[in-house]
Formats: C-alpha cells, structure tokens, sequence
C-alpha cells in the first residue's frame, strides 16, 4: 500500500487549473504524481465549493414569512478573553460544586433508608 502524502491547496489548485486549462489527466498524474482518483476528487470538490456559493433553488420559490423580531433584552456576551468570561467560568464552578454536594447528600440520606 502506498504512503498517504498530504498536498497543499495551492498545489491543488494549481493542477486543478492545469486541468480546466486543457491539460488530460493522464499528463497531470504523471507530471505531479497522483492517482486519476484523486483528481477527480479534488474537481468535484471544488465544483461543490463553487456550487455552495449560488443559492439552491428547488421548487417554486417560496415567500419568506415575515417573522416578528423581538428587541434584544439580554446583556451582550463576554468576549474572549474578559474578565466577565472568568468571573462567570468561576460562578458556574461554584454552583456546580454546590449542587454535587447536595447531591452526595441525597444519596446518603437515601442509603441510610
């Protein structure tokens, strides 16, 4: 079994457009050494890229239904990074351990029965 090697995008797309330019696929697996497979993998690869940049239509186009938006009402999340990010990772470690203790209570009430 051959070993698996690992290409860069630039290659890929380099050979790619070696191929869109004309170039057969014998030419290019033998000038770069992949399998045909693999070409052929790396194009539809990117024909799905490029596919996903269109919007899918399938059908009659439907009307979108205009829903309410509600105000944003809530505080803006911490960003990365903040001190209210650690402030809130250091209360939520606290009411975990709070609630883990209750439970190991529980559980020893109930055994006791």
């Amino acid at each position: 079994m051959a070993k698996k090697t690992r290409v860069a995008k630039e290659k890929i797309v380099e050979i790619l457009a070696e191929l869109r330019g004309g170039a057969s696929i014998a030419d290019l697996q033998a000038k770069h050494g992949v399998s045909a497979s693999t070409i052929y993998n790396w194009k539809s690869r990117a024909a799905g890229s490029a596919k996903a940049d269109k919007p899918a239509r399938r059908g009659r186009a439907r009307k979108a239904a205009a829903k309410p938006v509600a105000p944003a009402t809530t505080a803006p999340k911490p960003t990365r990074g903040s001190g209210a990010l650690v402030a809130e990772n250091e209360r939520l470690k606290v009411m975990l351990v709070d609630l883990m203790l209750e439970r190991d209570g529980l559980r020893a009430r109930l055994s006791r029965r």
